[in-house]
């Protein structure tokens, strides 16, 4: 080292370590990175004394970049989680993360110096979260640590964020709409008709749908959405809801539901039971033997396990089960048959389907001790009101009465019975549901009315084992079954479930409902209907002031014209049409029934069908009131058949 020259001569120079480019640097240069062409270079200092000497010095190579742009950041959001086009949906529990990586001098070329931190925060957040990169390097993705926004309630927010590079380039400002979901969707169940309620218990047929129902509450102007609804019944596998559903197997069920949403909030699950039960599918069953005799009109199925007998005029609006079936009279079943052995009498007719098929019922589909245990300690017999008399309807013995033209109104409640008797022309009139366990007969009588302005499924009545301590020691096959008599031109709308009572309908009477018996018969001209199917009233027995006013029945006119036949009939008069083919065959059949009351003239046209041939017998049959057969005619081929009703 030698400072004793005064003034030696230094120079430096930068040089381009690729291109050769060389630099001159004079002292107090300050040269800007920009302005130099980008690559690796290398600075070279010399200095020379008075003397000639020389020397020089040599910086390591260098590299001159040239990071313009700032780094782009990304929002990486995970489950459970909803997009829309103009949001994000997410629960307190989804992870969020950001991840930025920097570019150099075109966007996307991912070469700029490295992401120096990641900046965010919400809208209601007033300090900045920041994420550091402790060693930044260039073209290598930095991600901050997971968080969520457990601490958020339910609504709408913007997340704002951006990043910065080793070189202070700075992001413009981003923002997503964040939409917290942290409320739990609500499934409702629904269950259609047919159903009744009785005793705590919610009683369908297995053809009754049931829905469900879901939404996701609304708060904050925030809710995803039902991801899907699933259901399970009796513990079995969950299945996802699409459509209303049935149980078709007999007895107690539990169905078990929840709704998913978007936001992957999964609600409780809840639990609904119901009883499923035949009864609904039926007007009448017998377990082992039902008859029809008389003129008596069914309105629904009739069922016995074993089995049944129809005689006289009768007619069933439905379909007939049993194993064996006998068939007598002039009755007509409008509907099928389903049967072991069949006989049918000449005169009666099927105009259904004649199927061999055995359709049986449980024998006690609802079991009735535990619920006449309970209904005997738990009853509403205290609210049992006077009658419009003034008189008790309910004696020590727990027997209900009513006579001698008598009113009582039953109102909603459980009520337990040893006897129930209605006579005299009494009325006990139905306000709300009520539930009757009885332990013992049931009559009405007299033109008395037990709920006959009400719904069927208002009144639904259980009809246990007589009480009686040496019934309780004999087996169900060895007990005496017990009575339920509908008589005298009395009226009843209900349900009744009596597996170890016989049930009679006899008379002019009229019930309306599902009724269940060991044995069952309707006799003379009594009316049975479902709450959904009705007699057609052309051809429903008339009462004594009808028939009296009944004179002689009218001339019925059938007369033929060239490719018709005009039929002349009266009120309540039915018309029937049935065409054959050439071997007697039926391949068609039409039914007219004059309104009641009709004011005027009313026409009925009926057209043979498209592709029946040419060659056909069609035969006209009129019948008067009752079904009276009036008039039948037998007419070869013709395009139609007029049915012309006269007042």
């Amino acid at each position: 080292t030698d400072n004793a020259d005064p003034a030696p001569i230094a120079k430096a120079y930068l040089t381009h370590l690729i291109d050769g480019i060389v630099i001159n640097v004079r002292n107090g240069d300050v040269l800007v990175p920009v302005n130099l062409l980008p690559g690796m270079w290398r600075l070279t200092i010399e200095a020379t004394d008075w003397a000639g000497n020389s020397s020089f010095v040599t910086t390591p190579s260098f590299e001159i970049i040239y990071d313009v742009l700032p780094p782009r950041t990304v929002l990486e959001i995970g489950e459970p989680k909803y997009t829309t086009e103009t949001k994000i949906y997410l629960s307190f529990v989804t992870p969020i993360r950001l991840s930025a990586i920097d570019d150099l001098i075109e966007v996307n070329d991912n070469q700029g110096m490295g992401v120096k931190s990641i900046h965010w925060k919400t809208n209601i957040q007033p300090e900045w979260t920041v994420s550091t990169n402790v060693e930044p390097v260039s073209g290598q993705i930095f991600k901050t640590e997971s968080f969520n926004l457990k601490n958020y309630s339910d609504g709408l927010y913007d997340l704002l964020y951006f990043a910065k590079d080793i070189v202070e380039n700075t992001e413009e400002v981003k923002t997503t709409v964040i939409a917290v979901d942290n409320t739990s969707p609500v499934t409702e169940i629904s269950i259609s008709e047919p159903k009744f309620d009785a005793f705590g218990t919610q009683y369908v047929s297995p053809k009754t749908p049931i829905t469900l129902k879901a939404f996701d509450p609304v708060i904050n102007n925030s809710a995803s959405g039902i991801k899907f609804t699933e259901y399970r019944i009796d513990s079995g596998s969950f299945t996802v809801y699409n459509s209303s559903f049935s149980i078709s197997v007999e007895g107690k069920h539990t169905i078990e539901f929840r709704s998913i949403d978007n936001a992957g909030n999964r609600e409780q699950t809840k639990t609904y039971t119901v009883f499923v039960t035949a009864i609904f599918d039926y007007a009448l069953i017998g377990l082992d033997e039902v008859k029809i005799n008389g003129q008596a009109q069914v309105a629904g199925n009739v069922l016995s396990n074993n089995e049944m007998e129809i005689n006289g005029h009768v007619n069933v609006y439905g379909n007939v089960y049993a194993k064996e079936v006998d068939l007598n009279g002039q009755s007509i079943i409008h509907e099928n048959v389903y049967f072991e052995t069949i006989k049918i009498d000449a005169q009666s007719k099927v105009i259904g389907q004649l199927i061999k098929e055995t359709v049986t019922v449980s024998t006690y589909p609802i079991n009735l001790e535990q619920i006449t245990r309970y209904v005997i300690n738990n009853n509403d017999n205290n609210k049992l009101p006077l009658t419009e008399k003034g008189k008790s309807v309910l004696d020590k013995d727990l027997k209900f009465k009513i006579d001698d033209k008598d009113k009582i109104i039953l109102s909603t409640g459980v009520y337990y019975f040893n006897e129930i008797k209605i006579n005299g022309e009494s009325h006990v009139i139905i306000n709300g549901n009520v539930d009757i366990l009885c332990q013992g007969k049931v009559k009405v009588d007299g033109k008395s009315g037990f709920n006959t302005e009400g719904a069927s499924y208002n009144l639904v009545i259980f009809v246990d084992r007589e009480k009686d301590e040496e019934s309780d020691k004999k087996d169900k096959e060895e007990i005496e079954a017990g009575e339920i008599k509908i008589n005298g031109e009395s009226r009843i709308q209900s349900v009744i479930y009596a597996p170890y009572s016989k049930i009679e309908i006899n008379g002019k009477s009229k019930a309306g409902g599902h009724y269940f018996g060991v044995e069952a018969s309707l006799n003379g001209q009594s009316i049975l209907e479902v709450p959904c199917k009705l007699v057609p009233v052309s051809i429903k027995p008339k009462n004594e002031e009808e028939q009296k006013e009944e004179t002689t029945v009218p001339e019925i006119k059938i007369y033929e014209n060239e490719d018709s036949v005009n039929v002349e009939a009266f009120t309540f008069n039915e018309v029937e049409i049935t065409v054959y083919d050439t071997q007697d065959n039926k391949i068609d059949f039409a039914r007219f029934s004059a309104p009641q009351n009709i004011k005027g003239i009313f026409d009925y046209t009926y057209r043979v069908k498209d592709g029946i041939e040419n060659k056909y017998l069609c035969e006209i049959k009129v019948f008067g009131i009752w079904r009276k057969l009036i008039k039948t005619k037998r007419i070869e081929k013709c395009s139609q058949v007029r049915v012309k009703f006269v007042k």
